[in-house]
């Protein structure tokens, strides 16, 4: 994949090969960082007990990680150009670790489960939830049958 750049003086086009965001070493990379969050975040959040850092939008122990990485990208850049990541690099190993910072903290069972049943409990013959919203609840998705009557576990 390369991308063609044209400079504004002359009309003279250049091709540059561009880097993707998906590459082995962003996996890699981003998969050790995924086992670095995890263990901050479940240590603050099991051991310490005090501090919830990993169910925010952005998760302070997210953003500290992230932090140190792009301090070490800039060191590499600055030894060799090649060394460093790119930017569809840093952002594909970020939302890594935003994933693993939901799944590994309390933020999972109280932001995204709940929302799994909101339609079924909800539901009722004032708001018609169950004509607008069922037909296109796929049954896969949810712990209950969308075709079912509503409110089938209150």
């Amino acid at each position: 994949m390369t991308w063609r750049i044209r400079s504004l003086n002359s009309k003279k086009v250049t091709e540059v090969p561009c880097r993707t965001g998906v590459s082995l070493r962003a996996i890699a990379i981003g998969l050790v960082l995924v086992g670095v969050t995890c263990f901050v975040v479940s240590y603050a959040e099991l051991v310490i007990m005090r501090i919830q850092i990993g169910f925010l939008q952005m998760p302070p122990a997210v953003i500290g990680v992230f932090f140190f990485l792009v301090l070490l990208n800039r060191a590499m850049q600055r030894l060799r150009r090649m060394l460093g990541l790119s930017a569809g690099e840093l952002v594909m190993i970020y939302c890594m670790m935003l994933v693993a910072s939901m799944i590994s903290s309390r933020g999972i069972m109280e932001k995204i489960i709940p929302l799994l049943v909101v339609p079924n409990y909800f539901a009722n013959s004032t708001n018609r939830w169950s004509e607008l919203f069922f037909p296109n609840i796929k049954k896969w998705l949810v712990p209950f049958d969308p075709q079912g009557p509503p409110q089938q576990f209150t």
